[in-house]
């Protein structure tokens, strides 16, 4: 029998062939383009194999910093929030951790004055420099000319500094020389404006290096992302009529309470003349948003906005003021959210991600901020988030559905996120909720003039007991990392089993996969020429070896010898809902809690929760590689009668889905279902045997990937069929690339997922699937499903977003299957909802019932007392039926079956 061969401690990072970067490499073009098209070579001459040396340094996120910044304080208020201790103490805590020693360090350097007269007048950088020639006295009186600002003598060289760092960095990453970096920085520079300092700004690094991208490398799309609390007027002030670049703020406004004061930080202001539509802001009109509320605004605003742009570049000003702790912010993020946030990023922006630091003044969390945001761009397991599946703040929704109706003539994917909303709200028998105008009042509360006064001194601290156990919580996942060794870099568990003759060109005969850690790797070689033996063994025998590699890759997931890994196997034949049964039930005695089985090959959209023992098993079955063939009678044999347990079942009625379809369906549905979940481990099964799997895009399954490593703490699994000959396209190459490579770290570009038009079913899709799980899922209903804040919020929180009282529905949504069926779909019952173990209605019995269309009553089959044929004789024009187990439909008028059947 064959083999199946584990490689062991390998990389989490692949590395492309050098001659892959010379076919790509015009600046112009990220060097991952070519990934998803290769066609002359296979995947082992796709991924590096040769010695250690200084080439390999191009492959490794970049960091700049330099420690002159420090000179950089306030000299008559010593005890000032923006303290030179924000950076030291990033700078100390990445040291002791080992995180930069994994990197590429990139050089500091001062920038020019003509670099920085990119952005700001020639005036005010004139002003800046004298400041080195100033006495104390002078510089207090200087400073006191602009809004929250101080300087000393050494403020210009931190400034220019702080400016060519970032250029260093932003220009690392367009040549290739890193994947993606980070500028530790300061002064901070979002608030800076064309001839004015600006709240502890002095200079605009991030303006000036989106300026200097535009000039020196001829970009024609760069992405701004400021999650700064802060709004950042000084970059949308520049870019407001610049159709070029498109900026993203994420900040806290109160309706113009919170500082600046800016009528145009609120949604409504969408930019100017041809930058219409790129200049977008996300206000936060009320205090102490967490995780899930963010994630929302990502999800559903950020991320689609992201991948119809089609950036060349992402820059980010990262502000860490609205992580716990921070007393300008007076939010709750967890410092683990910033490494998600980081992530989400990166699968856009294909190595083209700079991150520079902005705000931030609780020194603890923004230390450990700062060290998870290291971490993601390391491609270390993220730790995964808790305590997600709870409503978004009606106000961010507000927020988010002003914006979406506000950007909708200028881009598609606000006005399918609106068309969402108004299906579910139909749905549910709602009515469209009414726009209404930008709300903004300047009036500072008393308590908002005290916070001012306070805030102004280093050491003050709000939330102190939240901060204390978040970062608590995060020492101990670093100290479980470090004792399992996986704090470096992860393994990459790869397993091939070929069964046949060698796969065409496409072979395994030199996959090299390594540890860049310290420039040592170790390099492996797996062997894929096999005797023809299948005709040796059953499929039924194939199929056992695959549930056992599956069990097996399982555990050394959970245990820690793996953190990510895919099994490639050979025209196996597998049946999902087996494979999911048999594995949970190995998986009962593990430690695990929570486990999610993800299959994108089905007839069916099919999410089912249940127990088994004290595990919680999550099934999720979304047809993107649509197959109407399989068969599983034994989907529901088991009672469920846990009050957690559910299942919702969808009869696929998106004809001819396009990339556009699937991605809507993933961004608005998927991802934020399994955000919500959180699981502990993703066995993710991809059926590339299927004839319909061409039709997957390899860009979009890497963007899966990439995001379900994200969510599990690296603990994804993909268990991937190939068929037993090469396609004659080069489909499956490119599938396997794109797949190996999000697991390696390296993400594809997706410039092409938005090429179709998106299709209404897709929509109705997402809708119903809303609807049915509206009382399990509460951070999709809030969004989807929305209340008006106009009339103002009910009193009972818990009746506003439903009882959690967590049925069990099945959904039968329509599609027509034979001639008769669309003839009188008039007649037929739609839009019901049966439960699988609905009794018979003459003998209770609960197993292959038939539902009849026409009078919604529920028979037997002809196997157990033919109570179904016994009402088709009494009433003759009920001639439709649906089995809702087995999810296909009886006309006696063809008198035979048709229709999807499951998975």
């Amino acid at each position: 029998l064959a083999s199946v061969w584990p490689v062991r401690r390998a990389g989490l990072f692949f590395v492309l062939l050098k001659r892959v970067m010379d076919r790509s490499a015009s600046i112009g073009q990220p060097f991952y383009e070519t990934v998803a098209g290769v066609d002359k070579s296979s995947l082992a001459t796709l991924l590096f194999n040769g010695d250690s040396g200084n080439d390999n340094d191009c492959f490794l996120p970049g960091y700049v910093t330099d420690r002159r910044m420090l000179l950089h304080r306030n000299i008559w208020f010593p005890n000032h929030i923006e303290t030179p201790e924000r950076l030291s103490s990033i700078l100390d805590l990445c040291d002791q951790q080992g995180l930069f020693d994994r990197m590429k360090k990139i050089p500091s350097r001062l920038a020019s004055l003509d670099e920085i007269e990119l952005f700001h007048s020639k005036d005010y950088v004139q002003q800046v420099a004298s400041f080195e020639s100033m006495g104390a006295e002078e510089l207090q009186k200087a400073s006191s000319t602009y809004d929250s600002v101080y300087a000393c003598q050494h403020s210009f060289t931190a400034a220019r500094l702080a400016v060519g760092s970032l250029l260093n960095a932003t220009e690392a990453v367009l040549m290739k020389r890193c994947v993606n970096a980070i500028a530790l920085v300061r002064p901070p520079g979002h608030h800076a404006m064309l001839d004015a300092a600006n709240g502890f700004c002095l200079f605009n690094n991030v303006g000036i290096a989106a300026a200097h991208a535009l000039n020196a490398f001829r970009l024609d799309r760069i992405l701004i992302v400021d999650w700064d609390v802060h709004y950042g007027q000084g970059i949308q002030q520049k870019f407001i009529n610049s159709k070029q670049i498109l900026c993203v703020s994420i900040h806290r406004h109160e309706f113009g309470s919170f500082w600046p004061h800016m009528p145009e930080s609120d949604w409504n202001n969408v930019g100017q003349d041809d930058g219409l539509g790129f200049n977008v802001n996300v206000p936060l009109n009320v205090r102490g948003l967490g995780d899930a509320d963010y994630l929302a605004i990502f999800h559903h605003i950020l991320l689609p906005l992201a991948i119809e742009f089609q950036p060349q570049l992402i820059l980010v000003s990262a502000g860490f003021d609205a992580a716990v702790g921070c007393p300008e912010g007076e939010m709750l993020l967890s410092p683990r959210i910033f490494a998600h946030f980081t992530k989400m990023l990166a699968s856009v922006a294909a190595g083209r991600l700079v991150i520079s630091l902005e705000g931030g003044y609780c020194i603890p969390s923004l230390s450990w901020s700062v060290s998870c945001v290291v971490r993601a761009l390391l491609n270390d397991p993220i730790p995964k988030l808790a305590g997600l599946n709870v409503p978004v703040n009606p106000y961010v929704v507000d927020a988010m559905l002003s914006l979406a109706r506000r950007l909708k003539p200028y881009w598609k994917c606000m006005g399918h996120l609106l068309s969402a909303v108004n299906a579910t709200l139909t749905r549910a028998n709602q009515k469209p909720l009414p726009a209404h105008d930008s709300v903004f009042s300047a009036k500072r509360t008393d308590q908002t003039e005290a916070t001012c006064t306070t805030i102004l001194e280093t050491g003050h601290v709000s939330n102190q007991d939240h901060l204390t156990n978040v970062i608590s919580d995060i020492e101990k996942l670093q100290l479980h990392a470090n004792k399992n060794g996986i704090s470096a870099r992860g393994r990459v568990d790869l397993r091939v089993d070929m069964v046949t003759q060698p796969y065409g060109d496409f072979n395994f005969d030199r996959l090299a996969v390594f540890l860049p850690e310290k420039r040592w790797r170790d390099a492996f070689l797996i062997q894929s020429t096999l005797a023809n033996v299948s005709t040796f063994r059953t499929r039924r025998k194939d199929f056992s070896r695959c549930i056992k590699e599956v069990e097996d890759f399982a555990q050394s997931l959970l245990n820690g010898v793996s953190v990510c890994g895919c099994l490639i196997t050979e025209h196996c034949v597998t049946n999902f809902w087996n494979m999911e049964r048999e594995v949970s039930a190995t998986l009962a005695n593990s430690t695990a809690c929570n486990v999610l089985f993800v299959c994108l090959s089905s007839a069916m959209v099919r999410v089912e929760r249940r127990s088994v023992g004290q595990l919680k098993v999550t099934s999720v079955a979304i047809p993107f590689i649509h197959d109407a063939t399989r068969v599983d009678h034994n989907i529901l044999d088991e009672n469920i009668v846990h009050p957690d347990c559910y299942n919702v079942d969808l009869l696929w009625s998106v004809p001819n889905p396009t990339t556009a379809d699937r991605l809507f369906i993933f961004l608005h549905f998927l991802l934020p279902y399994v955000t919500a979940i959180s699981p502990e481990l993703v066995i993710l099964n991809v059926d590339l045997d299927h004839p319909n799997a061409k039709h997957l895009a390899p860009s979009l399954l890497s963007f899966i990937v990439s995001n379900f490593l994200t969510l599990a703490n690296s603990r994804l699994l993909v268990s991937a069929n190939v068929p037993t000959v090469s396609y004659p396209d080069k489909y499956i190459k490119s599938s396997l690339t794109a797949l190996l490579s999000a697991l390696a770290g390296c993400d594809m570009p997706i410039d092409t997922l938005l090429s179709n038009k998106l299709s209404n079913y897709s929509i109705t899709m997402v809708a119903e699937l809303v609807y049915q799980l509206r009382t399990v899922l509460p951070t999709l209903q809030s969004v989807l499903l929305p209340v008006s804040l106009i009339d103002g919020l009910p009193v009972d929180m818990n009746l506003w977003f439903g009882r959690m009282h967590r049925p069990r529905p099945l959904k039968i949504l329509h599609d027509y299957f034979c001639k008769h069926l669309k003839l009188n779909s008039a007649d037929l019952i739609s839009y019901r909802t049966w439960s699988t173990k609905t009794p018979c209605k003459i003998c209770s019995n609960r197993i292959g019932n038939w539902v009849c269309l026409i009078c919604s009553e529920v028979f037997c089959d002809s196997n157990v007392n033919s109570h179904r044929e016994q009402h088709r004789e009494m009433e003759r024009n009920h001639n439709f039926f649906v089995n809702v187990t087995e999810s296909s439909v009886y006309c006696y008028l063809c008198n035979a079956e048709s229709g999807y059947r499951s998975y």
